[in-house]
């Protein structure tokens, strides 16, 4: 899969199926678990949007409300993709306060298109664990175990990361 980072845009005629990258990102202090992702799904067709900018600059999350810049763009971008997405991959790390994570988990959680990733350590694990169960959506307690157990990763097909729409 080729990887899109924000503020690109993936080409109007990219292969789906096209795979959001959310969760723990912290201004950058997260662990880079998206390139994790892009190494387990290198050699399948499609793409991974990755809102994890290598120019983030933290005094954007410093902007007013309504105001035209950098964050706007970002945050535009972000809704843009999550909701053009076949499947969106949630990654809550352990040690990641990730409040923006916590949001599009409640935005996508009864959408059938999200795979949730929560670490045990998690200041909010018990809340993500409800929710996820309430919607029927699949959670994970690793990144390693999400990786290794989903037949995405089957050679014989990519569709299961089609069948959510």
């Amino acid at each position: 899969m080729e990887m899109i980072r924000a503020p690109q845009l993936p080409p109007p005629d990219a292969p789906r199926p096209w795979v959001f990258l959310a969760g723990s990102i912290d201004e950058g202090g997260a662990e880079p678990w998206q390139e994790r992702v892009a190494a387990a799904y290198k050699d399948l067709p499609g793409v991974l949007l990755n809102p994890r900018r290598e120019d983030w600059d933290p005094s954007w999350s410093n902007a007013p409300a309504g105001e035209d810049g950098p964050l706007q763009d970002q945050v535009s971008w972000e809704l843009t993709h999550l909701a053009s997405a076949d499947k969106i991959i949630l990654y809550l790390a352990g040690e990641s306060a990730a409040p923006i994570s916590l949001m599009e988990l409640g935005l996508y959680a009864a959408s059938g298109k999200i795979d949730v990733i929560c670490e045990p350590t998690f200041w909010r694990t018990m809340n993500v664990t409800m929710t996820c169960a309430y919607h029927n959506a699949p959670l994970f307690d690793n990144l390693h175990a999400y990786l290794n157990d989903q037949p995405v990763l089957a050679d014989e097909t990519v569709r299961p990361l089609l069948d959510t729409k």
